[in-house]
């Protein structure tokens, strides 16, 4: 089935806060390569799938959060689990987002922070699972679970797993 949208958890995957003071997001963002031309890794995804949002805190949080960043249009939803009824790692949240997006869970890949909550939760409810190891721990991811340590190893992992943007067979 092919990826027709991205789904991202925001805090620590998205925003990696883990270093960062309040006073310091903006320019630990823009250090870490993630307010570029182009907006981000998110933003150079759009072109090729839908984007949005999953994440366990309050919809206004999140809502104002992205506004801030100036970020909030590269998303076409931010689903919450104060909205959803149900929080990530459950099933029910990943799949009420497929379904308020109109797709199938193999047709959304999912991008997180957590193992546990973010890729095991989404691999579960059977979406594609990415999990963002900002720490590099070097732990073996379970099967069904995609690794990355960087944001912006996600379009060449979406290439080779799962065919996304595949090289052109046009000379």
């Amino acid at each position: 089935m092919p990826l027709r949208t991205a789904l991202w958890d925001l805090d620590d995957t998205l925003f990696d806060y883990t270093g960062s003071d309040r006073s310091g997001v903006l320019r630990h963002l823009r250090t870490a390569g993630l307010l570029t031309t182009y907006g981000g890794e998110e933003a150079a995804l759009a072109p090729f799938v839908r984007q949005a949002v999953l994440s366990n805190a309050a919809t206004a949080n999140q809502e104002r959060m992205l506004a801030a960043l100036g970020i909030r249009t590269h998303f076409e939803a931010v689903f919450c689990a104060d909205e959803l009824g149900h929080a990530k790692p459950a099933a029910e949240a990943f799949k009420a987002v497929c379904q308020a997006l109109g797709l199938n869970p193999g047709e959304v890949v999912h991008i997180g922070d957590k193992l546990d909550i973010d890729a095991l939760g989404a691999r579960d409810a059977g979406l594609t699972a990415v999990w963002l190891d900002r720490a590099g721990t070097g732990e073996e991811p379970p099967t069904g679970v995609h690794q990355i340590v960087s944001p912006a190893e996600l379009p060449e992992l979406l290439r080779g797993v799962i065919g996304f943007g595949a090289p052109s067979t046009i000379r």
